[in-house]
């Protein structure tokens, strides 16, 4: 354990030949007074991807750490997973949280790095660490189609405190380490060009990092399915407004994005459902006792979601799924771009008044439920493109708010209307005080909805 917790930032690296010989610690490295105390180690570290690449495509990482600390770990964004080694093939648990970010293909070993550390922790007195220079010698050998192994070394500087530091760097330049350039960051394509398929293409990157982030978060037993959902709903939000992609390959990918959303919307709408049920059941005991029909609706709503969480699972490991991914990825590196794509920035606010005009459109042929329903899904998808331009181009409050306002008044309408139509179903088949029960509900319900359509539409 590092005796200082107050460590900042990454490591300064040297890059030095194979040959290079690191000169004596000395003043003004080392403090006056100050010790230094020599630590080596080996370590090995084997990576693993699949033959195409995909964890590396994504910026996820699962390696194998050998010797002291041995561990498999699996990085993507903030996640961090370790696990005890169990031997040479990667764990079950590992495998299968990687199956949707490696869509279905099997995992291989990459590369494996071997490198001996050579580490000199300065001392300030008898406790007190100024900071660390290590030596680092690797072996890398790279699998892919044939071996190839590479050796480098450095020189790692760590501390805690300029002077040591600043000296440091000083000593290793003149004994001739060259400071190894910063590593560079990936460019957001919303950095380059200012127009709207640049915009796009950032915003494509951004749902589809969320979509994986979902998929992994719902492999480990989380409750992702809405923030899932959501990143899916954005996209097909933002490519049925923002019309500068090719429109024959939009309709395929949304036609398959649709279809994930409504597994994950099965799951979701019954949890929708049950808080919703619940709250009329509240609403309406004071008047009348409506445990039969409670317990009755609970047992209803636990086997249809079961069903639709398993429906989920194989979906999630089904080949028309992995198809999916890869084909959301194909469209975060490579947008199919038309030529308004070249469009600047700034005609977002263009594409913003088309979705509001969809909502106005369909509020005005809302004669019916499924009228209302369609009004709502226009105000939803107008809400997502605001919010995504209000990213590029600036405030578009005044259009996300009314979106939001009408969004939850023809929610809570259809949240009525879905539950009617349920409690229609579960009293055909109950008796005595549940069927009962389920009838007060369903009047309840459908005096709500009145409510809400009015609210919503005047």
């Amino acid at each position: 354990m590092r005796d200082n917790p107050e460590r900042d930032g990454r490591p300064c690296v040297f890059d030095v030949s194979l040959d290079w010989t690191l000169p004596e610690l000395e003043s003004p490295v080392v403090p006056k007074g100050g010790r230094v105390d020599v630590a080596s180690e080996h370590e090995s570290r084997t990576y693993y991807d699949t033959a195409a690449g995909d964890l590396r495509a994504v910026g996820a990482r699962l390696v194998r750490t050998d010797g002291t600390g041995a561990s498999w770990t699996l990085r993507f964004a903030d996640l961090v997973i370790t696990v005890p080694p169990t031997g040479r093939t990667v764990p079950v648990e590992l495998r299968e949280l990687l199956l949707g970010i490696r869509a279905g293909a099997a995992l291989r070993l990459d590369r494996r790095v071997d490198s001996d550390r050579t580490t000199w922790a300065v001392r300030q007195g008898e406790c007190a660490e100024v900071g660390e220079v290590a030596d680092v010698v690797e072996r890398i050998a790279e699998v892919g189609d044939a071996l190839a192994v590479t050796e480098r070394r450095r020189v790692e500087v760590s501390g805690w405190d300029g002077p040591f530091l600043k000296a440091t760097a000083k000593w290793l330049t003149k004994a001739g380490a060259v400071a190894a350039p910063e590593p560079v960051e990936a460019a957001e394509p919303a950095d380059s060009g200012g127009t709207v398929g640049a915009a796009l293409h950032y915003f494509l990157r951004a749902q589809h990092d969320a979509i994986l982030r979902g998929d992994l978060a719902l492999r480990r037993g989380e409750d992702a399915v809405h923030d899932t959902r959501v990143a899916i709903r954005m996209v097909r939000s933002a490519l049925r407004i923002v019309t500068v992609v090719d429109a024959d390959r939009t309709a395929i990918l949304d036609a398959e994005l649709a279809w994930m959303s409504g597994v994950l919307g099965a799951v979701r709408d019954l949890q929708v459902l049950r808080v919703h049920l619940r709250r009329s059941v509240r609403d309406l005991a004071d008047r009348m006792p409506l445990d039969d029909s409670a317990a009755l609706i609970e047992r209803e709503l636990n086997e249809r979601e079961a069903a639709a969480r398993a429906s989920l699972a194989a979906a999630m490991a089904s080949r028309r799924y992995f198809a999916l991914l890869r084909t959301v990825r194909e469209w975060r590196d490579d947008p199919p771009f038309t030529a308004a794509a070249d469009e600047p920035e700034e005609r977002l606010a263009r594409y913003v008044r088309a979705a509001e005009g969809q909502v106005e459109k369909r509020l005005k042929r809302a004669h019916d439920d499924e009228g209302l329903h369609r009004a709502r899904k226009a105000a939803k998808r107008a809400r997502y493109v605001a919010t995504f331009a209000a990213t590029v181009i600036g405030n578009q409050s005044k259009t996300i708010k009314r979106a939001k306002r009408l969004q939850k008044l023809l929610g809570d309408h259809q949240d009525c209307v879905v539950a009617t139509e349920f409690l229609r179903q579960i009293a055909a088949g109950a008796q005595g005080a549940a069927a009962f029960g389920c009838g007060v509900l369903w009047v309840h319900e459908q005096e709500l909805a009145a409510r809400a359509r009015r609210r919503a539409v005047g």
